[in-house]
């Protein structure tokens, strides 16, 4: 047999059995179990159905359930109709931080019991200016901004995330949806 022959049925050997690992990897899915729920792995996210919607999440719930976030936050967020997330414009982690919002804010929207307003801690943009002094019992702020360790305390309707890095950033969004959603 000439080379290119043969060089022709090894790719096409493996353009068919890669064809056939698409196929077997898509057939079976893979599930993780966390106390009563069932999240599914899809496309290196776990997902979680509530009420016919996907939430995704970028961790499993054993990963991020170890991250402090005071329990009384958690039953604000869940008894509160709207609430600000804050930051600071200039934030060098403002790009994920900004992303933490938009996914939170989508998701517990979509549940029809939380609007979230994005807003910033100056007058820079044309979104509210919001601090920390602006939490009230009714409508409680979030403040996400970068620090040296990371850590979140609830005080006076005001919940201040310190966060050191992007991942940081996306472990306190998995854990905070897990907690609004009563998987931790």
């Amino acid at each position: 047999m000439k080379k290119e022959t043969i060089l022709a049925w090894v790719v096409a050997i493996l353009f068919i059995s890669s064809g056939f690992g698409i196929i077997a990897n898509n057939a079976t899915t893979s599930k993780v179990r966390y106390n009563d729920f069932v999240l599914r792995i899809k496309e290196n996210r776990y997902v979680l159905e509530v009420e016919d919607q996907e939430i995704s999440f970028y961790s499993p719930p054993e990963t991020v359930e170890n991250i402090e976030l005071d329990p009384a936050f958690i039953n604000t967020m869940r008894n509160t109709k709207m609430m600000y997330f804050t930051a600071d414009l200039n934030d060098s982690l403002i790009e994920p931080i900004s992303v933490f919002v938009f996914e939170v804010g989508n998701y517990v929207y979509e549940t029809d019991s939380l609007y979230i307003q994005p807003s910033f801690t100056t007058n820079e943009t044309e979104l509210p200016v919001i601090t920390c002094g602006d939490a009230t019992p009714s409508v409680p702020v979030i403040y996400v901004r970068k620090g040296e360790n990371k850590t979140a305390s609830f005080e006076d309707n005001c919940l201040n995330m310190i966060v050191s890095s992007n991942y940081d950033v996306a472990a306190y969004r998995d854990r905070l949806l897990y907690g609004f959603y009563g998987v931790i």
